[in-house]
């Protein structure tokens, strides 16, 4: 959206992307990197998003790199003509991998993975090649790469890959700040609608309208309600089951805007709350104060997260999960920081601090925040309420 009510990223930040790929793998010694992406919800986009802002739709999209210059592009017979009039990429070339087998084009630009290579460097036998993306393609591109291979040694980069995008630009800042935005109306419209007697799916419906009424461009995950039973695990999908009286309801909303993902999370209690249930929500609360008190810039990850498993265990629970972890172009995305993690965090290094406790015999409780880390401290995205009961 290019509105002065919708923040986007400015057009000549994706060069300043490029050059960082590049200083990337002259550092790594990589000659030529493939960035694959597809429609994948959770995963499949990131790279081609933060690349060149293509939000990926039915056919896959490689970029690829030599040290110097701008990449090449390639993707399916049906995206050529939406790359160029949607992203900063001129010029798309048909990848034939890419190509449906039972489909029959009229078109001369179709080049194969050596021919696509070529574009940006000479092709030798020593090539060291660069992947990233190698964890969702499917079978028929992996094969297409190989082949290109031969015996040329590759090597999987898509941990420095993501790595580059944990500190975020100015430009990043606000749009994940508005997509946060989005994320708290549709969070506010999602505790409205609960009561006992509608659906998941309703309470999800509503949050679907709210999202994309509010300029979402998509989901970083499904929206995730679950109600009693439901909202013990991890995961869940919305379903037909109708909320009861003194149900959990597990709200997890997770928007996409401009690429990014925001994140929101909490319970909702229906009707009464058993005092040991409550407590156990205390802890969760605490565990996660005391992870935004200790995030600053120069902080070891892992203290962040372990800050807040202390005081989780002081309370005699344990996390689920390792707690924090960098948001952007996936909801979650290197580095996942746990115990024994190594790193730091940067100023404008965005977080998810989670508070996850699952898979209990008496059911499972979330809290989930995004947070931007500044100098001295954290600054959370959102003000969503933490204890909800209607």
């Amino acid at each position: 959206m290019a509105d002065k009510n919708y923040p986007a990223i400015p057009r000549e930040e994706y060069g300043e992307r490029w050059k960082r790929v590049q200083s990337m793998m002259t550092e790594a010694e990589i000659d030529v990197l493939i960035a694959y992406a597809n429609d994948r919800e959770v995963f499949g986009q990131a790279h081609a998003r933060w690349l060149f802002d293509f939000p990926v739709h039915l056919e896959p999209v490689c970029a690829v790199f030599a040290r110097t210059g701008p990449p090449v592009v390639a993707t399916g017979p049906e995206s050529t003509d939406f790359i160029k009039n949607r992203t900063v990429v001129q010029d798309a070339y048909i990848l034939q991998e890419f190509v449906h087998p039972e489909e029959v084009y009229n078109l001369d630009n179709i080049l194969d993975m050596t021919a696509l290579v070529s574009k940006v460097t000479t092709i030798t036998p020593d090539l060291r090649v660069g992947v990233a993306g190698r964890h969702v393609m499917d079978v028929a591109t992996w094969e297409a790469i190989q082949k290109f291979l031969g015996t040329r040694k590759w090597v999987d980069v898509n941990e420095l890959f993501t790595r580059l995008r944990m500190v975020k630009s100015p430009a990043e800042v606000e749009v994940m700040r508005f997509g946060y935005g989005i994320a708290q109306k549709a969070f506010t419209a999602a505790v409205e609608a609960i009561e006992p007697g509608k659906t998941e799916m309703d309470v999800a419906a509503v949050v679907k309208s709210v999202m994309f009424q509010e300029g979402s461009d998509g989901f970083g995950i499904e929206p995730m309600i679950g109600a009693g039973p439901n909202a013990a695990s991890v995961l869940c999908r919305s379903s037909r089951r109708r909320i009861e009286k003194n149900d959990i309801v597990r709200l997890a909303i997770i928007t996409r805007y401009e690429g990014y993902c925001a994140t929101i999370g909490r319970p909702v209690f229906v009707g009464a709350v058993d005092p040991a249930m409550r407590d156990r929500f205390d802890a969760l609360c605490e565990a996660r104060a005391a992870c935004i008190a200790a995030a600053k810039a120069g902080v070891p990850g892992a203290d962040i997260e372990g800050a807040g498993r202390a005081v989780l265990r002081q309370h005699g629970h344990e996390y689920t999960y390792s707690g924090v972890h960098s948001i952007g172009c996936q909801e979650f995305e290197s580095p996942i920081f746990g115990p024994g993690v190594q790193g730091t965090v940067k100023e404008n290094t965005m977080l998810s601090i989670e508070i996850p406790l699952f898979h209990q015999p008496w059911g499972g409780l979330h809290l989930e925040d995004g947070i931007r880390i500044r100098q001295n401290d954290a600054e959370l995205m959102h003000d969503s309420r933490l204890f909800i009961q209607k």
